[in-house]
């Protein structure tokens, strides 16, 4: 009797850790604490992209771009991502709170360097800037354009300070050019001069198939893949920033190391520095010490002088 009793009790006793044990496993994998089971319990990622001035063949371009790069850092880091498109930078920066990474417009960046940090640089055109011209319908050069129809992608609401600093600061963009016309992004804005309604664009080089370049406007820089939520753990960040690089393509060109973000804006006025000499009176002495006194090496005197 005794030893059915104590057999009963040890099936029971299993029973009951076994249930236990249940319940332990069931409390570990709850969906709560998933938090716990992601490097500094991070449980997912956004990833977003503001990049009207890069290589994009429109909206719906990027909002793939996005979300194909999206799903590729899910599977590098394990963690559930999920890509965000923005239209415009008042958009964009009011969610920032959401994000935590972003391909983000070089012009953006121009103008809020500092606010964001810079992981990777797009390399259109082989390297972090890209070169950068005026191209119009017909070759007449830029006084041919005088009265016309200029047409810009949107820059952070500074279209016309982009555009004059792309003309080097000495064209009254406004005054010069009829109209000025805002594109949604780059490819719209030389479908747009393709098209006739407009007549001259700023446009990388190798946009501007097709049309006339008026003349070289220097370089801009590249598109750039940024930190938002500068707490994530610094490991993870390292695992996304290498996804993204080596995931590349788009609109961007590829991915390289981080480059510098600076561009040219609004108007600047120039004027040689003159240097009015004082008078020089040479004795007997002094020219017997020419030798041993007197400099004869060349001066730099390029930095009085400034070219358009």
């Amino acid at each position: 009797m005794n030893a059915q009793f104590r057999s009963s009790s040890a099936g029971l006793l299993a029973i009951l850790l076994g249930g236990i044990a249940v319940l332990v496993v069931a409390f570990a994998v709850r969906p709560d604490d998933a938090r716990a089971q992601t490097p500094g319990g991070v449980t997912q990622l956004v990833l977003g992209i503001y990049c009207p001035n890069a290589k994009f063949g429109g909206s719906g371009a990027r909002w793939g771009y996005i979300n194909r790069v999206a799903k590729h850092v899910a599977n590098i880091t394990g963690i559930p991502t999920k890509g965000r498109a923005f239209g415009s930078s008042g958009s964009f920066g009011g969610s920032l709170g959401r994000l935590d990474f972003a391909v983000v417009d070089p012009i953006y960046l121009c103008r809020h360097r500092g606010r964001l940090r810079v992981l990777l640089t797009g390399r259109m055109g082989g390297g972090s800037r890209a070169s950068w011209a005026l191209f119009a319908r017909s070759s007449g050069g830029v006084m041919g354009l005088r009265g016309k129809r200029l047409i810009v992608a949107q820059a952070s609401g500074a279209e016309t300070s982009f555009a004059e600093g792309m003309f080097y600061g000495q064209i009254a963009v406004s005054k010069f050019f009829s109209r000025v016309k805002r594109a949604p992004d780059l490819a719209s804005a030389v479908a747009a001069v393709r098209g006739g309604s407009a007549d001259a664009v700023f446009a990388p080089t190798s946009m501007g198939g097709g049309l006339s370049r008026v003349f070289s406007a220097g370089s801009v820089p590249n598109a750039g893949f940024v930190l938002v939520r500068r707490s994530l753990p610094g490991a993870l960040v390292s695992k996304v920033r290498a996804a993204v690089r080596g995931y590349g393509a788009g609109g961007v060109g590829g991915w390289g190391g981080a480059g510098g973000y600076s561009c040219r804006f609004g108007r600047r006025h120039f004027s040689m520095a003159s240097v009015r000499p004082r008078p020089v009176r040479f004795s007997g002495a002094s020219v017997l010490r020419l030798r041993f006194g007197m400099d004869f090496s060349l001066q730099d005197v390029q930095k009085y002088y400034w070219r358009p």
